[in-house]
């Protein structure tokens, strides 16, 4: 089985997806898939290798890229498990010019997300301002980019706004700094 996709200006309520591009070959038991998404400035391509089983889509994702004002890639493969409102990411290493994100864990079943991980970030600067965020220190007082902040995150809920769990930061200041 060989398959390969495109889609342009897909629209979905104030979402605009501007092209999907999947390109699949193999089996339904053992396959590869790769799907190419851009929206804006940022473009995400992500890589499976696996098969379908009823009633599970079983196997890893091989490669994860999104370019754009903050770069992120997957480091080395993940196992990855898809079925009918449920998915489950294994551990997984993410870097980018940002810092770095340990998954440890990224699953939702019955409902419920959950998450568990670490994350190392530098360049504070830039990303705030990749996010569009506005620096909360005139860059003349203080350089964002100098410091260090490590995260620690173990969180489960239904969605965003109702997620709990434990969330630990510290920050590493540059030496000499006031």
């Amino acid at each position: 089985m060989s398959l390969r996709a495109q889609a342009g200006r897909l629209q979905s309520g104030d979402r605009r997806l501007e092209a999907l591009t999947l390109d699949t070959e193999g089996s339904l038991a053992d396959h590869r898939l790769q799907a190419t998404l851009r929206e804006g400035p940022h473009q995400a391509s992500l890589m499976l290798q696996g098969g379908w089983a009823a009633p599970r889509w079983q196997g890893r994702l091989t490669g994860f890229t999104l370019a754009g004002p903050l770069p992120l890639r997957l480091r080395e493969p993940a196992e990855l498990a898809l079925a009918a409102g449920e998915l489950r990411l294994g551990a997984s290493v993410f870097e980018g010019e940002a810092g770095v994100l340990r998954l440890e864990e990224l699953a939702r079943a019955d409902g419920r997300w959950r998450v568990a991980g670490r994350a190392s970030l530098q360049r504070l600067a830039r990303a705030a301002e990749a996010l569009g965020l506005e620096r909360p220190v005139p860059a003349s007082e203080f350089d964002l980019d100098q410091l260090g902040v490590e995260a620690s995150v173990r969180l489960e809920g239904t969605t965003a706004a109702d997620l709990a769990g434990d969330v630990s930061l510290s920050v590493r200041a540059p030496p000499g700094m006031p």
